[in-house]
């Protein structure tokens, strides 16, 4: 398994995507005279960045990281485009822990959970509930808030 003891491989296998991500949105804002990012502030930056939960189940060997997402309902890519958003927050993290884990013999994923403002997906809802063995026979779930007054 991968243990805070291993921070420094994590880091190291991390760093290259880390930098390429910092440094990618500080080109996007910077002018010219402003200076690029500098290792230990991204390095800083890839600690401090962490998903909303993990998930470990040690019989499987699957570590899973638990990114929810709630936003405007109103479009119709809404899902797609938060599910996007949660799986590539974490891309660094993600290069390091894998690099590490998979020479260990464990799996790393991501569950993005996205809801809108007033509806949630019940397909994928339930697909990611799935993941955790969690069904539709399991309990009830409400896609929509119940109609106000009366």
């Amino acid at each position: 398994m991968v243990s805070t003891e291993d921070t420094d491989e994590i880091w190291e296998a991390a760093k290259e995507e880390a930098m390429e991500k910092i440094n990618g949105r500080e080109t996007r804002r910077a002018r010219a005279d402003s200076p690029m990012a500098v290792e230990t502030e991204v390095e800083k930056s890839f600690w401090l960045s962490r998903p909303d939960g993990w998930v470990i189940n040690r019989k499987t060997k699957k570590i899973m990281l638990l990114e929810f997402k709630r936003t405007s309902d109103c479009g119709e890519s809404y899902f797609q485009d938060m599910r996007r958003v949660a799986e590539q927050q974490h891309v660094p993290i993600l290069t390091g822990l894998r690099a590490l884990a998979g020479e260990r013999g464990w799996e790393i994923e991501v569950v993005p959970m996205v809801a809108g403002q007033r509806s949630v997906r019940e397909k994928e809802w339930l697909e990611a509930l799935g993941i955790f063995g969690i069904g539709k026979e399991d309990g009830s779930v409400r896609t929509s808030r119940p109609p106000q007054g009366g």
